[in-house]
């Protein structure tokens, strides 16, 4: 059975594709200075699961020596690939007969594959795509051999990390020689990824010209009138002239039954507007996470070139003063920190069922979202989202693996996580579940540039002052840099969150982080935050990004209980100390909680975090996604009727209807309209 063999780009759809996944790759690795492939191969990887993740297979396939010899550990805290290594992979390509016509072009798609990568067709060499995290394609149309010629051979050649060192964004993954001594830590970083994790695929489309992206812009009138304006983009070699863009909306993903649809001629910046039926208006919401379905075409006079496939939806967010509103009503965020890890995949889903059982999870512990921490997520995950109705912050792999500190990070990082942020926006902007993108984590020092303190002495006296000043402005300068790109290529313009915790320079939303373990001392810091948490706020949204973090060692898949150094989460300061029972750890999780609830200057928190992830067991779920808790009293700590004053819900009115009478109801509707 083909793993993961579903479309992996369900927002841009075309009939004529071919999933390359499985095991007929294979794979060995060699020095990095090696250009030309392996003479032999060490044995068959499959596709698309990391090197080290024991869904790949691949380092079973090795004998103990050679991992020995590679310093190749797997999971928990799989470690990487040495710098000096590359890791190989071969198969043949199983291109259609039909596809080898002149008026087609055959590209070839790789999901993620970290973190730099080049592809080999027939010997050709294509250009090295580096960064872990987005997707990217090639031409090997003119790379394949003629028909009824040997078979085709693909091959990729990726490195870790590159030979000189240079530091890459690489989220939670491990560097070598982490956690080193007696301990304690709280191991808050993971198992390696190396290669391929995302699926490979063909995909033929017209050689005259295609549809490469089509971004949506759904819009609302003060009136309720709704509309989508599209926004067509083709490969820059392509032929626009005479060919005309045209879209139909449909009231649901099936496409069957018709809304609007319209064409347009195209020309450098082109646009075209749909106009929703007052009667097909549903926006999407948690509560009701409707999608509309969309094809799109490229014609030529009455012929049809290219047609793809989508789905839209109706969806609006921003931030007004000090709350994050959707649709244009204020939206309390109650999200829980999702790392996108598996036990068997590492960054990979298993399957399909496995992305939505996560979120369908968090919705059942109460929860309306996630942030998506230190990872891009594969696209599959947002349609899920999408279909489920989740609010989702998108977020990127910028921490560096603790090559640095987390001010000073190299040029070739920021032209790396620059261009990488600019792709992800690209990619993933049309997908409904987005509300919010956060750029970097805990970038800079912790605390801000007045208030570090830390190993090696605080910031403000660890330098000369002309030193601290270009740091300063470098740091600056490359925020702001990425958010002005993000902005501008977001064409829904969501809110931006510049960093989570620590630093902020230019945000929508400011975020704090507090993993305080005593209710009361964390009722204090939330009624009178300290200057160093909230230093030049300007009336933003204030979210608690991070809290709780409360560890309590319940098993998972590495064995009963973690070696003595690694603790399973935050043990706080003073006397606090870990829970000791689960009754114990679910006391304090619902103390800390119920203190952000009551203060309703607060628009929203993230929890830390959703399940287990490898030693780091501070989840409400273990790694496998079995409760460590009972679901009920789960759900009561996070749910919306927790929410209360200026973000108090009311009840839905067929509930108490069925509890009261006409009388007592008539009250009920009086005290909600008062609040």
């Amino acid at each position: 059975m083909l793993p993961r063999a579903e479309h992996p780009r369900p927002l841009l759809e075309r009939k004529a594709w071919l999933n390359l996944n499985g095991k007929a790759w294979r794979f060995a690795i060699q020095a990095d200075a090696e250009d030309d492939p392996p003479d032999t191969w060490e044995g068959h990887i499959k596709v698309p699961f990391c090197l080290q993740s024991s869904l790949s297979g691949a380092l079973s396939e090795l004998s103990p020596a050679r991992r020995k010899q590679l310093k190749l550990k797997a999971a928990p805290l799989a470690t990487n690939l040495p710098l000096n290594q590359a890791l190989w992979y071969c198969r043949k390509l199983p291109v259609p007969e039909a596809w080898r016509h002149r008026d087609l072009r055959v590209l070839l798609h790789i999901g993620a594959c970290d973190s730099a990568a080049t592809v080999y067709v027939n010997g050709k060499r294509f250009p090295e795509h580096i960064g872990g995290s987005t997707a990217f394609c090639h031409d090997i149309t003119d790379a394949l051999n003629e028909a009824g010629m040997e078979a085709d051979v693909l091959q990729l050649k990726c490195t870790d990390r590159p030979a000189d060192g240079v530091m890459q964004p690489c989220g939670k993954q491990i560097k070598r020689g982490a956690y080193g001594g007696d301990g304690p830590h709280v191991p808050t970083l993971y198992s390696n990824v190396t290669g391929i994790w995302q699926t490979v695929w063909l995909e033929a489309v017209p050689a005259l010209a295609h549809l490469q992206r089509v971004q949506v812009v759904p819009r609302c009138t003060s009136s309720g009138d709704w509309s989508l304006d599209l926004f067509p983009e083709l490969p820059k070699s392509a032929r626009c002239s005479g060919l005309t863009f045209e879209a139909t909306l449909f009231f649901r993903v099936p496409r069957q039954q018709e809304l609007v649809s319209e064409r347009i001629q195209l020309g450098k910046t082109s646009k075209l507007t749909l106009k929703v039926p007052q009667k097909a208006v549903r926006p999407w919401c948690p509560e009701d996470p409707h999608l509309y379905g969309l094809c799109l075409r490229l014609c030529k006079g009455s012929s049809v070139i290219d047609e793809v496939k989508s789905y839209t939806a109706l969806r609006t967010v921003d931030r007004r003063g000090d709350r994050f509103f959707l649709n244009g009503q204020p939206r309390y965020l109650r999200l829980v920190l999702d790392q996108g890890y598996y036990h068997d995949g590492i960054w990979t889903a298993p399957s399909l069922d496995a992305l939505r059982k996560d979120i369908k999870l968090a919705q059942e512990l109460g929860f309306n979202g996630a942030r998506l921490h230190q990872k891009v997520f594969e696209p599959l995950f947002f349609k899920c989202a999408d279909e489920l109705g989740y609010l989702v912050f998108a977020e990127y792999p910028d921490w560096n693996g603790g090559t640095s500190t987390r001010w000073t990070v190299t040029d070739e990082y920021r032209s790396v996580a620059t261009r990488e942020w600019e792709t992800v926006v690209a990619d993933l902007q049309n997908h409904p579940s987005i509300v919010a993108w956060t750029l970097f984590n805990e970038f800079g020092p912790k605390n801000g540039w007045k208030h570090h303190v830390g190993a090696g002495g605080p910031f403000r006296t660890r330098y000369t002052p002309a030193r601290r000043a270009a740091i300063i402005k470098k740091h600056c300068d490359f925020v702001r840099k990425v958010l002005r790109k993000v902005r501008k290529r977001d064409a829904q313009r969501r809110p931006i969150q510049d960093v989570s915790g620590w630093i902020h320079l230019s945000t929508d939303l400011w975020s704090l982080h507090d993993y305080t373990q005593r209710p009361g001392d964390f009722a204090q810091l939330l009624a009178d935050p300290p200057l160093k948490l909230v230093d030049g706020r300007r009336g933003q949204p204030l979210l608690v990004g991070e809290y709780a973090g409360v560890g309590i060692d319940l098993g998972g898949p590495y064995g009963k209980k973690n070696p003595a150094k690694y603790l399973p989460g935050y043990p706080g300061r003073g006397s606090t100390g870990l829970p000791k029972t689960r009754s114990e750890a679910l006391e304090r999780i619902s103390g800390l909680t119920a203190e952000i609830f009551g203060a309703s200057h607060v628009a929203g928190f993230c929890f830390t975090q959703l399940y287990d992830v490898e030693y780091e067991k501070n989840g409400l779920l273990r790694y496998d996604r079995t409760p460590k808790f009972p679901k009920a009293q789960m759900r009561r700590i996070f749910n919306e009727g927790n929410q209360c004053g200026r973000w108090a819900t009311a009840k839905p009115q067929k509930r108490i209807g069925k509890r009261i009478g006409t009388t007592q109801r008539k009250a009920v509707r009086k005290r909600i309209a008062k609040k």
